[in-house]
Parts: structure tokens; C-alpha cells; sequence
């Protein structure tokens, strides 16, 4: 090539013209120019000349390189150093982190590589996907669109059928493809190599089960699909001539000389004989007979030489052969009917066979009734047996059993039963007579004829409390007649009893108890009767002592008067049916005690003192309202005048009050309290002597408490409780009450109703009146009615308080039909 110098000018000129007849594309370092084709005018990187196509088809050369800018990664000399994209690592777009690390890929390094930018240096970069189990495509899914598989697997030789090639975990699987397996004799091609039934080997000998006598093993050969057994020779029937035709090793072929009765110990050798059929055991035998034809003597020699006989079976008692066997009835009676009675005497009969009469007979003992021919007949004798056999006893004599008696009355009579007489031909009554019961008991209430005249129950057999005025009040709360401690009986229309340890006639109603009182002659008591037999009329002239403080309570007017004092009742205010007095002006006073004597006027009290040592005395008393002092002498055992029992001051009893009642308890110089000392128990004796005429006496209480004071009447009068000893204040447990625990033996207060008179001290005292039990609780009391349908309960049961026990509470009233397990009654006459 030819190199012309150009001036500047004129290669500005060449631009001009370059630029005129090229398109170019000019930024900040480079200009690259193309023709109007296309066609680019390129820098040649050689001696600074610039080669351009000037469109004339002449040519020229530019020996100047243009840079256009920094090195860039496009196979150019873009910075005109005469390299081509050199300076690798510090090009544009290389150096930075390319790829993915998704499945088996990794990520690289951009690098400059022919020109362009690829991603290289350590990159692993994704490929097509194959059937391991891994993502070779690296996006993100393993084995996705059955890699490597849909292509035909297997064969459809023979018995095969082939597959579908399919990628399963990573593995590729021939799937639905049924393969061959080991050839078998079926005359198919089981291992799909195009041919059947080859190559088969079988082994053992078939055909006989040995190869005794005539026979001959074969061997299994496949012939047409199936094993037959070729060349075998098979056993045939047995025949008589010394040739094992069976094959069973036998010499004798099969036929047994010790059995066969066509041929018994030898060939030809048939058993027969008369009436029989046979059979051979190392001889003739007969094995059964012709019908109705019997071998009896068990000899084959004559056959079945019994008959003709027809077998009826076992044997039975009918006079006949049954069985065959040559003997009538034989046997029978091992097992005999049960047509013998059994009953009474003729228990323990078995029935024997008569072949004579050709059935079963009952031979009777000597104890059973039968005729001539054995029958039973009906017995005759009394002897305790069942002679004919009935299930009854002696049934002739009818009374025979039945209850019988002496012929007394009520519990007189004495019972027995109807029996066999010594002779076994009649009865008699075993009945004893009781010399006991002559004479009868007398009567009592227990529902029974106890004087044996016939009567139940009859007289005043109940125990009566005399009350006063006429009446009597039961001394127990009513009870049946047929009760006892534990049970309160059943009978209604009997007696009413009055009885101790009887469980009380309770459930009643008012009428009901009414109408049973009535049914002895009396009737329930009015609540006035039942409270005073409660209170008892506590005159005391028995001098029981009474109340907390041991008190003796005394009306004036239950003294015994001597000279002078007399009873009256006019002054009002007295306690009690009346007081004493002497009257006013009809007695010379008497200051000095010394001129009294055994003729003074006095009234004397005997009490029953219950113990010793110092007493106190207080007296109620006044005058008769004259306005004038009047007084009494007091005297401790001492009827003469002596005074002589007076302690602490005087005996002289002078009442200061002359118009109203008052109470004195000391001496007229009030130096001390009125006593006296008992020295012994039993009955001592308090006196009064008048001293100034005019003095009344209403009452005198004696006590061995010093505190003790009086008010107003002083103690009350009557009894508030049914007790023997200090009735007239509360004691628990002395009656059956809500208090009293009625069984002990249990835990915690047991409210029970007791049989009667079980509580000892829970009774009214009325002297030789007698004692009136459990009128405070227990159970409540009917009493006669107020008015129609209103009737009064009284005394209180055993769940009731003090109050509820009291002889006064008269709260409770009921109706006519009412009734409760606590309420009963107790009548009066």
C-alpha cells in the first residue's frame, strides 16, 4: 500500500467529504461511520492510517484510528491501544455475579469472551432435565415432565406384554409391562422366547402306586399342553390263579384265603349251608341268618337251626321268646316296671315278672291290705300305716289328727289330738286333764277364760285408783288384751286392761277409746277427774316430803283439833277446803306459856319425816279482823304443854299483822327463825296452841332450807307432775318425757314409747287409793269430750317437754277421727 501525507488541510477537506457521503453516529469518543449502504469505514489499527471506501471505486486509505471510547467487551479497539478488548477484568458488564444456584446449578462470573459478555468462571449452568432425582434445569422442580420417559419397555412376546418407560423418584420404570416367567407345561410361551412348552423337565416315577407283581412305573412326559404318564402299566382285578393282577405284593393275588367265603382256605373253596348267610375266619362261619332263622347253638355245621321265629327285640315279660334265643322272659327282672305302689307301706315293692300269667306281678308285704289276687283293697285297722297305700293314713277314722279336749273351760281346758287306741281298731282323745287347774285361776285381762266358767275377760279385772268423791281412775294407761312389753296386740272388741308392762293401746281415736271404756262399764274420765288424779289431793296426810328444798306442806285444817279449835271457811283468802281457828272470846288467852298444858286448846300434825337434823318452820295464819293481835304457841313433839322442842327464842307465834294473810317464819322478838331438830326419821309431831283467842291457821310448810321464803300462798297445793316425790317441781327422767333417752343402748336421745309402769317414780300417790302410773307423758290421754267433735288430750307423751307433761297443760284438743301412734287413754268409773 502506498502512504500519501495529507495536510490537515486537506484531510479536513477528505471529512468533509466523508461526512458528506457516510452516515455517522458521533459521541464523546469515538465516531463510527457508515456509508449510505451500511457499509463502515473502520479504523485497521495499523500505522495511523484511515482506510474509507469513498464510493468511487477507486478506494483510499485512512491510516488514523478513531477511538470511540473506553474498551468495551465487542471484539473492537475501542480505545485505539491497537488491543482488542484487553483489560478483561475491568471491562464494563464483567466481573459481576451471574447464573442461579436453583438445582445443580451454580453461580458464576461474567467474563469477556469473543466479543461478548458470558457468564463464566465457576458458573454451573442449567441442562435438560434427566430422570435422577435432580433439578438439572434449575427451576426449582426435580424430574418435572417425566424426563427420558414415554418410550416402549418390555415385550409383547409369548405371554408378555410390554410397557411405558416412566420416571418415578429418580429411577426409570417400565410400568404396566407383564413379563415372562419360568416355562411350564400349558402349551403357552410363559418365558416369551417365542417358543412353548420347552425345556420342561419332570421327574418320578407315575402310573401304579408300586410295581408288584404285573405293573410298571411310567414316566410324566408334557404332550400337548398337559403331563401324561407314558409307558405305564396299571394293576387290573384280582383273579384267582397265583398272578399278583392288583399289584398289591399279596401271593395269593389279592384274594385272602382266612376270609373270602367263595374261597375259604383255598381257591374254589365255597361256605354254605341251611338258612344262613356266611362268611370265612380260617373257616366257615355263619355271619348272619335268613329272616326269622336263629343260630342258637353257634355251630356252623347245621346253620341257622332256630326258626322259624319272628324277633320281637329285648326281651319283655309276655310268656313268649322275644329275643330268639331260645328262653321265655329271661332277664326281665333286672329292669322292672314301675307299676307298684309306692305310697305308705307299699314304698320299696319292685314288680317281679310271672311267665306264667305273661306280665308283672306286685307281691305286697304282709302291712298292705290286698285281696286274694294281690289287689289293695281299702284298710280296715288304726295303727299309724298306710296299709292300702293311698298317700293317707288311717283315713277310716275321720277324727282321727283332729284337736280334742277334756271338756273343760277357757285355759282349764286341756287339748290333745285324736288318736289310735291300744287295740288298732278305734281312737281316742290324748287329751290330760291338769290337776292344777281345780281350782281355776281367777280371771285377769289377757283376752283368755283364766276361771274356765266360759268367759273371757269377765269382772273387775282391771286395777282402779280410788280418786275420792265416788271416782275411780285406771292405774295404767289402757292397753289391749292381747298386749304384752313388746307388742301392743290386735284385739279391738275385747276388754280394756289396766296393767304394768303392757305397751299402751295407742292409733285410737276419742270414740274408739270412749266405746272400748264403755265395753267394761265405764267411760273415759272428764279432764277435772284425770287432772286431780295427776295432782292427787296433796292434804298429805301421809306427809310425803315434797319440793327441791325437802318441804312438807300441811292444810291448817288437816290437823288433828284438840279443845277448842274448830274448821271453818268464812274468812276468805284460806288454801285448801278450809282453815282452823279458835274463835274470838271463847278461850282465856295464854301469855305464859308455863299455864299451858295437855287441855290446851291445840291441833296436832303428825308428819313422816325423811330427814334429820334441823327444820324450819313457817305458818300461815291471821286474825279474824277485830283489830286485835292474836298469837299461838309452838310445839315440836310435845302434846303436854312443855314446849319443849322450841329453839332460837320463844315458841310463841305472834302475828302483827291483824287484817290480812301472812306468812311467819321467827319467833315474836324476830331473834330467830322458827326451827326444831329432828333427831330420828319417821313420824314426829308439830302442835299449835292457841295463845290469844281469834287466831286463825291456813297452812304450815316445814323445811330443811334456811333461805327458804314463802310467797304468797306458799308451794303450790297440788302435784305439777305424776311423781312419787317432789311432784310439784320438773324432774327429768322421772317420767317419760322428751328428756328421757328410751333406749339407752343406742346413740343419741331415743323419744320411744315404754310398756306401762315401766318408770318406777312416775306415778300420783293416793294412799290406800292406790298409784296412778304414767300420767305425765308416755303417751297423751283421751278424755271426755268438751263439746261435740272437741276432745281434750292430756298428759303428754314421750316427746313432749316439761310443759307439754305438766298435770295442768289442757292446750291440746282434737277431733273425732283423729289418732296418732302416741296417743291412748285410760278410763275412769
Amino acid at each position: 500500500m502506498r502512504t500519501v501525507a495529507m495536510p490537515a488541510s486537506i484531510l479536513l477537506a477528505l471529512l468533509g467529504v466523508l461526512l458528506s457521503t457516510t452516515s455517522c453516529s458521533v459521541d464523546g469518543y469515538c465516531i463510527d461511520c457508515y456509508d449510505a449502504n451500511g457499509t463502515g469505514v473502520a479504523y485497521d489499527g495499523g500505522d495511523s492510517e484511515f482506510d474509507a471506501d469513498l464510493g468511487d471505486g477507486g478506494g483510499g486509505e485512512f491510516d488514523a484510528c478513531v477511538p470511540s471510547g473506553i474498551e468495551q467487551c465487542d471484539d473492537l479497539d475501542n480505545d485505539c491501544d491497537g488491543e482488542v478488548d484487553e483489560e478483561t477484568d475491568g471491562l464494563p458488564g464483567v466481573g459481576e455475579t451471574c447464573g442461579t444456584n436453583a438445582g445443580e446449578c451454580e453461580t458464576g462470573t461474567t467474563v469477556c469472551q469473543d466479543g461478548s459478555i458470558v457468564c463464566g468462571d465457576g458458573a454451573i449452568h442449567p441442562t435438560f432435565e434427566l430422570c435422577n432425582n435432580l433439578d438439572d434445569d434449575c427451576d426449582d422442580s426435580v424430574d418435572e415432565n417425566n424426563p427420558e420417559g414415554g418410550l416402549i419397555c418390555g415385550t409383547n412376546q409369548g405371554e408378555c406384554v410390554a410397557g411405558v418407560q416412566q420416571c418415578t423418584s429418580g429411577t426409570l420404570e417400565c410400568v404396566g409391562d407383564v413379563g415372562g416367567g419360568s416355562e411350564i407345561c400349558n402349551g403357552l410361551d410363559d418365558d416369551c422366547d417365542g417358543q412353548f412348552d420347552e425345556g420342561i423337565t419332570l421327574s418320578g416315577n407315575c402310573g401304579p402306586t408300586s410295581d408288584d407283581g404285573v405293573c410298571t412305573f411310567g414316566v410324566n412326559t408334557c404332550v400337548g399342553g398337559s403331563i401324561q404318564c407314558v409307558g405305564a402299566v396299571l394293576p387290573s382285578l384280582e383273579q384267582c390263579d397265583m398272578t399278583d393282577h392288583d399289584c398289591d405284593g399279596n401271593n395269593l393275588n389279592g384274594f385272602n384265603l382266612t376270609s373270602d367265603p367263595n374261597n375259604c382256605t383255598a381257591c374254589g373253596n365255597v361256605c354254605s349251608g341251611f338258612n344262613a348267610f356266611w362268611s370265612c375266619n380260617n373257616g366257615c362261619e355263619v355271619a348272619a341268618c335268613e329272616t326269622d332263622f336263629h343260630d342258637v347253638n353257634g355251630l356252623a355245621v347245621d346253620g341257622c337251626e332256630f326258626g322259624p321265629c319272628t324277633f320281637q327285640g329285648n326281651e319283655i315279660c309276655n310268656g313268649v321268646d322275644d329275643d330268639c334265643d331260645g328262653v321265655t322272659d329271661e332277664g326281665v327282672n333286672a329292669s322292672p316296671p314301675p307299676i307298684c305302689d309306692q305310697d305308705g307301706e307299699c314304698n320299696g315293692t319292685v314288680a317281679v315278672c310271672d311267665s306264667m300269667a305273661g306280665q308283672f306281678v306286685c307281691n305286697y308285704g304282709a302291712t298292705v291290705t290286698t285281696d286274694i289276687d294281690g289287689n289293695l283293697i281299702p284298710e280296715g285297722d288304726c295303727d299309724e300305716r298306710d296299709n292300702d297305700c293311698d298317700g293317707q293314713v288311717d283315713e277310716v277314722f275321720g277324727t282321727k289328727g283332729n284337736v280334742c279336749d277334756d271338756g273343760e273351760l277357757g285355759t282349764c281346758r286341756d287339748t290333745g289330738v285324736v288318736a289310735c287306741n291300744a287295740t288298732n281298731d278305734g281312737v281316742v282323745c290324748t287329751a290330760v286333764d291338769d290337776p292344777t287347774d281345780d281350782p281355776p285361776p281367777a280371771e285377769i285381762c289377757n283376752n283368755l277364760d283364766d276361771d274356765c266358767d266360759g268367759n273371757i275377760d269377765e269382772g273387775d279385772i282391771q286395777d282402779w285408783v280410788d280418786i275420792g268423791g265416788g271416782v275411780e281412775i285406771m292405774k295404767y294407761e289402757a292397753s289391749r288384751p292381747d298386749s304384752d312389753a313388746t307388742e301392743q296386740g290386735f284385739v279391738v272388741d275385747g276388754s280394756v286392761c289396766s296393767d304394768v308392762s303392757r305397751v299402751p293401746w295407742t292409733n285410737v281415736t276419742q270414740p274408739e277409746a270412749e266405746a272400748a271404756c264403755a265395753g267394761i262399764g265405764a267411760r273415759l274420765c272428764t279432764e277435772a277427774e284425770w287432772q286431780l288424779a295427776c295432782e292427787t289431793d296433796n292434804a298429805l296426810p301421809e306427809n310425803v316430803q315434797q319440793g327441791s328444798q325437802n318441804l312438807i306442806v300441811i292444810d291448817g285444817d288437816d290437823g288433828v283439833a284438840n279443845n277448842g279449835w274448830v274448821a271453818r271457811s268464812t274468812v276468805a283468802g284460806f288454801t285448801g277446803s278450809g282453815y282452823m281457828q279458835v274463835p274470838d272470846d271463847t278461850e282465856t288467852d295464854v301469855f305464859d306459856p308455863s299455864n299451858l298444858n295437855a287441855a290446851s286448846p291445840r291441833i296436832d300434825y303428825t308428819l313422816n319425816f325423811t330427814q334429820t337434823g334441823t327444820h324450819f318452820l313457817w305458818v300461815r295464819m291471821r286474825t279474824d279482823g277485830n283489830f286485835e293481835d292474836d298469837s299461838a304457841w309452838f310445839a315440836f313433839d310435845d302434846t303436854n304443854g312443855n314446849l319443849a322442842g322450841g329453839t332460837g327464842g320463844s315458841p310463841y307465834l305472834d302475828l302483827d299483822t291483824n287484817n290480812s294473810w301472812d306468812w311467819l317464819g321467827q319467833f315474836d322478838n324476830e331473834s330467830g327463825r322458827i326451827s326444831f331438830n329432828v333427831g330420828t326419821t319417821g313420824n314426829h309431831t308439830i302442835s299449835i296452841y292457841n295463845g290469844e283467842d281469834g287466831v286463825i291457821i291456813d297452812r304450815l310448810v316445814v323445811t330443811t332450807d334456811i333461805n327458804f321464803v314463802p310467797t304468797s300462798d306458799g308451794p303450790p297445793e297440788e302435784c305439777q307432775f305424776a311423781y312419787q316425790t317432789d311432784c310439784k317441781v320438773y324432774q327429768p327422767n322421772t317420767c317419760n318425757g322428751e328428756d328421757f333417752d328410751g333406749d339407752s343402748g343406742t346413740a343419741g336421745d331415743q323419744d320411744l314409747m315404754l310398756p306401762t309402769g315401766s318408770l318406777a317414780a312416775c306415778f300420783a300417790e293416793w294412799e290406800a287409793g292406790g298409784d296412778a302410773f304414767d300420767l305425765s307423758g308416755n303417751v297423751k290421754e283421751w278424755t271426755a269430750e268438751r263439746a261435740a267433735g272437741i276432745n281434750p288430750l292430756r298428759g303428754g307423751s314421750f316427746n313432749n317437754t316439761a310443759t307439754g307433761i305438766s298435770c295442768q297443760f289442757d292446750f291440746l284438743t282434737a277431733d273425732d277421727s283423729f289418732f296418732l301412734p302416741n296417743i291412748g287413754f285410760r278410763c275412769c268409773r
